[in-house]
């Protein structure tokens, strides 16, 4: 049901004309010539060559067709230009930075008609964070209920987080509403912890007429990047380590109106601990971080439009960690995100989209002055507002190109593996992406 309502929903995109000055047409065209000789698109599209060849068809056809086996591939060359911070990579540089790929494996199959299993290999650079290969999900789904009407079952493995109405689709470009998801909910610097973990998740489903109702709730363990989650969280890497323990999330999500409305409500509680080296002091024993996470989306087709919106409220909790690590008044903090996005599909090939997004670390300290009078950091740190005006360009089912751009007030989602310290960036600033993507 969901699945049907996002491939309906999620289309392809083109670049836009860049501010003057930023890139110039002879830096674009040499640019793109890069993208299309990339390896990364050499390698994927000689693997569909290989995959899909008469011979191998032939040899395993028989096999495949009765289990429904399935291997489909994805890779994405991103270009990032901004005239100041760094996003993705040294972006202010004169031609912005090319260090924005993903090549990413899925298979899938059936070994019977009521289970299926599935899993991602990708290997991503975004910047400074770099993954060679990563599993970035495997599951068995059992389906012990499988009607018209409603279905019941449960998955097991390393599970896709299904929070808001677009992280469990955020794993490849084809599936992404935009090149950049709202940045206020959806965080890149923190992807690994927010787009998979490993455990169990129960589902159902129930359609009446033209209304679906589907519910999801995951038990699981994070996974943990230690040192992206240290710069993160502590501000810095640490002697320490973060595990992950018990994590809960849950959602409901309601279509009606034919698939023309989407609503939904979203509960995540992540748990870490963490476990203090022998040359830390000053922790208690029982040290760690609790986050929780509560979404309201929403989502309206009508003629040619599509609106869509969502608002999230974050508690972050520090226990058991000394000041020089955690200072009180940031130990206990409520953050707010909100966006609104708008966008108009002008033919089957073509959308144009807009959206304003807006981020507070801390409701009570909304521009950070309290945080610039304690600790003598950049206020504007602690909030970001990204107006985007976006274009996309359905070439055929297997290419597409997109391009946004953005002027953001605030640093607050910018990772700190890009900018080395947040306090010396600057508070206003732009930024242009351009992104080809293949798939088969």
């Amino acid at each position: 049901m969901l699945d049907r309502y996002w491939s309906t929903n999620l289309k392809v995109s083109f670049p836009l004309v860049l501010k003057s000055g930023w890139i110039e047409m002879a830096g674009i065209a040499k640019l793109i010539l890069l993208l299309l000789s990339s390896n990364c698109f050499v390698m994927v599209i000689l693997i569909s060559s290989t995959l899909f060849s008469e011979r191998v068809h032939a040899a395993w056809g028989t096999f495949w067709d009765r289990h429904q086996f399935q291997v489909h591939g994805f890779a994405t060359q991103g270009i990032v230009k901004t005239n100041r911070n760094e996003l993705f990579g040294k972006s202010s540089q004169a031609l912005g930075s090319l260090d924005f790929r993903e090549i990413g494996l899925v298979g899938s199959f059936k070994p019977s008609q009521k289970s299926h299993v599935s899993a991602q290999l990708l290997s991503r650079k975004v910047g400074e964070s770099n993954k060679d290969i990563d599993l970035d999900f495997a599951i068995i789904d059992y389906r012990a209920v499988d009607k018209m009407t409603h279905n019941v079952g449960f998955r097991l493995g390393r599970i896709k987080n299904s929070f808001g109405l677009f992280n469990d689709t955020r794993d490849m470009a084809f599936t992404r509403q935009n090149i950049l998801l709202p940045q206020s909910i959806y965080f890149e610097r923190t992807r690994d912890l927010s787009l998979s973990s490993d455990g169990v998740e129960l589902y159902a489903q129930l359609s009446r007429s033209s209304h679906h109702v589907g519910l999801q709730f995951i038990a699981s363990f994070p996974r943990v990047d230690n040192g992206n989650t240290e710069r993160i969280l502590l501000q810095s890497e640490k002697p320490g380590m973060f595990e992950g323990k018990s994590s809960f999330l849950s959602r409901v999500v309601y279509n009606g109106l034919n698939d023309r409305l989407t609503l939904a409500y979203s509960e995540v509680r992540l748990n870490l601990d963490y476990k203090p080296d022998s040359s830390e002091i000053g922790f208690d024993g029982n040290s760690g971080f609790s986050f929780q996470l509560r979404i309201a989306s929403f989502q309206y087709r009508f003629s040619q439009f599509i609106v869509t919106a969502e608002y999230a409220r974050r508690s972050l909790e520090y226990t058991g960690m000394p000041e020089a690590y955690m200072p009180s008044f940031l130990a206990n903090i409520t953050g707010e995100s909100y966006y609104v996005q708008l966008s108009y599909i002008l033919t089957r090939k073509w959308r144009i989209y807009t959206r304003y997004d807006t981020l507070f670390q801390n409701i009570d300290d909304r521009y950070g002055k309290t945080f610039f009078n304690l600790t003598g950091q950049a206020p504007h740190t602690r909030y970001a507002k990204d107006s985007l005006i976006g274009v996309q360009w359905n070439i055929n089912h297997n290419w597409m190109l997109r391009s946004e751009l953005h002027e953001v007030e605030g640093v607050a989602w910018l990772s700190p593996n890009d900018n080395e310290n947040l306090s010396e960036t600057s508070k206003f600033w732009h930024a242009a992406l351009f992104s080809i993507s293949y798939r088969f």
